[in-house]
């Protein structure tokens, strides 16, 4: 069974500024999606797997603060 390895503050770190830049993409996406003329069930999926995608950043965010 694999060992559980303890991140050092620097690991954290990185990991930490990589969540933010991706939630930052995220957000910038969103903005350049919105005014496009996409059909609602296009813009529907797109919103349903940004959303996914932001929570599952947060989550994993949250197991770093642990």
């Amino acid at each position: 069974m694999l060992k559980e390895k303890e991140l050092d503050w620097d690991q954290k770190q990185s990991i930490q500024d990589v969540i933010e830049n991706a939630k930052k993409e995220i957000l910038q996406l969103k903005n350049y999606l919105n005014p496009l003329s996409l059909s609602q069930n296009k813009q529907i999926n797109i919103n349903c797997f940004l959303q996914v995608y932001w929570k599952s950043l947060m989550n994993f965010q949250s197991l770093l603060m642990i």
